[in-house]
């Protein structure tokens, strides 16, 4: 972008020469601004288009838009019920937020506890002027998935610094049977999930940037997935573990560790706050929902033999894809350079989180036999070292055809992954359905509306 000045010039020459000279300065700078700001269009209005656009593709290839308006049916059909009599019981009843219920016999009044009922109790408010609606019991599960994606997306976009692979990469995440069964439902598990995706994203965002407000919306999106499910609370642990180590390796601001500690303790106090009310109320209530443990080493023999047998024989297709259970293993593989994983961003958070996640499924080995729905607490943990390990990749890979030709692998995988889970989740509606006459009671209710 230089013009040529020759050797001898006058003063006028010259002044003509620097004058063209800015002008072609000042045109860069132009299409330089025009172009930053193009791109951040892009991401602001273009890309969040784009996802809804692919957001309704996969609602049609799942069949998302006939299940939204079904009754509960398929496996774990109880449960479900649960659900809803959740938002029955305060729609009938009128009673306060504080005092979820169910229509049941076996509670005292009706009254027990769990997750923590705010959603339960908004739709049964809505209920009071559009009349008995299920659906929308499935459409805010499904909603607050998809925005948990996103902002998955997004993370996994700043650390892997390319839109195609990290797309690839978060379809690879979420497209299991369990995840995707569990996405259009009514168990609040997989709002915790989505929540804590959210949650992730903004921690990811305050390592990066130290802006207090991501400290604050990542805490406050973790707070709100442990009160769905409390166990989701080991995320918020993690990432604190992960600050306190970066404080020590890197001499950080203490203030920021103190900040930091303060709105930990602040959700950890709410959150064990609900926990212990639940216990409370269902005390006595005689309330029957679960709300304690069943580890590892409580149990004998064949009982542990019998969870194995579970994990060995369904997690399996049923639960989790062989390609998402070897992709698993795989990212297991980023701890072996432990040095250089530990000089990432994310490396002692994603260390710390699939520590955690280790203890969970420890904690609640009893549960792993009969509720596949507790698997979805792990997803996380998978996805923050399945993101670290991409990011090791392309950081060692200097080819370019050597990275498209990972991409064309993950890309494979990822066809078939969809394909597969696309199948399984027909399998979990229909033929479970078949086999279980109770788990008819769905398709019956459609009959007899």
């Amino acid at each position: 972008c230089e013009v040529p000045v020759p050797k001898k010039v006058t003063f006028t020459q010259l002044k003509y020469y620097s004058s063209q000279k800015l002008k072609i300065m000042g045109n860069i700078s132009i299409i330089a601004f025009v172009d930053k700001h193009s791109q951040m269009t892009m991401n602001k209005f273009i890309f969040p288009i784009l996802f809804i656009v692919s957001a309704l593709c996969l609602c049609w290839f799942y069949n998302y838009f006939e299940i939204l308006f079904w009754h509960p049916q398929g496996i774990h059909f109880m449960r479900q019920t649960d659900c809803l009599s959740f938002i029955s019981y305060y729609s009938k009843t009128g009673s306060p937020l504080w005092e979820p219920g169910l229509l049941c016999l076996y509670c005292k009044d009706g009254k027990t506890a769990s997750e923590f009922p705010i959603v339960y109790y908004i739709i049964s408010c809505i209920w009071d002027y559009t009349g008995k609606q299920e659906f929308l019991l499935r459409l805010f599960n499904l909603t607050v998935f998809f925005t948990g994606v996103y902002h998955l997306l997004i993370m996994f976009k700043h650390v892997l610094q390319k839109w195609h692979i990290s797309v690839i990469a978060v379809l690879f995440v979420i497209t299991s049977p369990v995840i995707v069964y569990y996405a259009n439902n009514f168990l609040p598990d997989i709002s915790a999930m989505a929540f804590t995706f959210i949650a992730m994203r903004y921690s990811y965002d305050y390592m990066n940037e130290r802006k207090n407000i991501s400290l604050t919306k990542s805490m406050f999106f973790y707070t709100v997935a442990a009160l769905l499910k409390i166990s989701y609370f080991i995320y918020p642990a993690a990432f604190f573990g992960a600050l306190i180590t970066t404080q020590i390796i890197n001499n950080r601001n203490i203030k920021e560790l103190v900040r930091a500690c303060l709105l930990f303790v602040s959700s950890l106090l709410i959150s064990g706050a609900w926990a212990l009310y639940v216990i409370w109320y269902n005390r006595i209530h005689n309330g029957f929902f679960l709300s304690t443990h069943k580890a590892y080493w409580m149990l004998d023999d064949s009982d542990i033999q019998s969870v194995w047998k579970h994990i060995l024989e369904y997690w399996y297709g049923w639960h989790l894809t062989v390609f998402a259970i070897f992709g698993l293993f795989i990212s297991l593989l980023v701890l072996v350079d432990l040095k250089k994983y530990l000089s990432m961003t994310t490396g002692a958070w994603g260390i710390l989180s699939a520590l955690a996640a280790t203890i969970y499924l420890i904690l609640f080995f009893w549960q792993l036999h009969s509720h596949d729905y507790y698997i979805l607490a792990i997803i996380p943990a998978f996805a923050l070292l399945f993101m670290n390990l991409l990011c090791m990749i392309t950081q060692q890979i200097s080819f370019r055809l050597t990275k498209l030709l990972c991409a064309f692998v993950i890309a494979f995988f990822l066809y078939k992954n969809l394909l597969y889970t696309q199948n399984f989740v027909k399998w979990r509606y229909w033929d479970a359905s078949i086999n279980d006459p109770y788990a008819q009671i769905g398709i019956k209710l459609l009959n007899a509306d």
